[in-house]
């Protein structure tokens, strides 16, 4: 477990149904994903279940990854969208 959490692998093996359904409906392409994901910065976090998680962010930007599988798990980013909650978590674009 050590190992897990020393060094981002900057890589994805695989994405969960929920991570693609995201990214579809907030617009992150995988070119987003994987340029968050190479360039991102990295913060070793638990799940809510204490599992380990990287966490990759860039621009307010997230992809979620589970350390052990190489798995993305969720994507999101801080965008506020209107006042009805329209465009919440859609992709920040980069600069």
């Amino acid at each position: 477990m050590q190992a897990l959490e020393s060094v981002a692998t900057r890589t994805i093996s695989s994405m969960s149904g929920h991570s693609i359904n995201q990214a579809i409906t907030r617009g992150f392409k995988s070119s987003d994903i994987l340029k968050i994901v190479k360039e991102g910065t990295a913060t070793m976090g638990k799940s809510k279940f204490g599992n380990p998680q990287w966490k990759y962010m860039m621009n307010g930007n997230t992809v979620v990854i589970d350390a052990a599988k190489n798995r993305v798990i969720t994507i999101f980013s801080n965008a506020s969208g209107t006042a009805n909650k329209l465009g919440a978590g859609y992709i920040n674009p980069f600069k």
